[in-house]
């Protein structure tokens, strides 16, 4: 049965149009996103570290929910077979309490996966290796490694704070949590889904106060930093692909 339906020339030049915005729309969202209060860019890089990995710009995105999905998944180009993904906040984050709340066993990711959580400087700070405060889930390829630790790259000289835990969470939902003053940071990783200013459920903490602190205590405003990636460019050793889920980041400035 032949249509009867002949769009105009206006229409079929408004609905290019519209196509064409909504192409660009799609293009800028795989780009950058809002999430949180916050713009961030998404990494898109080929051999790159951490890793070094490939980054799909794909792998970031934010469900009907408003959570924050990050994937490690399968690419047949890939030299290690596999994309990983990162996003960075447009704008510097100061002190203050930073908190996750995560979906997703990260207590027992492949021994090669790396979930990582943190503000970070360089280069505009400094060189590598300094102005870095990271919540880390991994066991760097060590399949009885321990599986949660908390990293501090100094302001300045060589001195890096680190302290490693072996954690069990009960469930697929934990919370991770750091406050960051002038003097030091805390840390807490924490079984379920916690909030702000509760301390309940403890698997790991510290409390890191090193002296001469202006030194060895990140002090600048720094973007804050979400990926999932593989130590040493490593395909997972089971050779499946990763979802973590963000349902929610919380900072309240000091």
């Amino acid at each position: 049965m032949k249509s009867s339906y002949h769009a105009t020339p206006l229409f079929r030049s408004l609905s290019f149009a519209l196509c064409v915005l909504a192409a660009a729309q799609s293009a800028q969202a795989r780009t950058s996103i809002t999430w949180q209060r916050h713009t961030w860019n998404i990494k898109s890089a080929s051999r790159s570290g951490p890793g070094p990995n490939d980054w799909n710009p794909t792998n970031v995105f934010v469900d009907a929910k408003g959570y924050l999905h990050l994937l490690i998944t399968a690419d047949a180009n890939s030299p290690n077979g596999f994309d990983c993904a990162e996003l960075t906040s447009i704008d510097n984050m100061g002190f203050g309490t930073y908190q996750w709340q995560i979906e997703g066993r990260v207590d027992t990711l492949d021994p090669w996966v790396v979930l990582g959580l943190f503000p970070y400087g360089p280069p505009i700070l400094g060189p590598d290796g300094s102005n870095e405060i990271d919540i880390e889930y991994g066991r760097w390829g060590k399949p009885d490694g321990d599986n949660d630790g908390f990293t501090i790259y100094p302001n300045a000289g060589t001195t890096i704070g680190h302290k490693a835990f072996t954690i069990s969470f009960t469930g697929t939902c934990s919370t991770s949590r750091f406050t960051w003053i002038s003097q030091g940071i805390q840390f807490w990783s924490m079984d379920g889904l916690q909030s702000i200013g509760t301390t309940t459920n403890v698997l790991a903490t510290w409390n890191y106060t090193p002296q001469d602190p202006s030194t060895n205590i990140p002090q600048h405003a720094m973007p804050l930093h979400m990926n999932l990636w593989l130590d040493k460019g490593h395909p997972p050793a089971d050779g499946r692909p990763v979802e973590i889920i963000i349902r929610r980041l919380s900072f309240t400035k000091e």
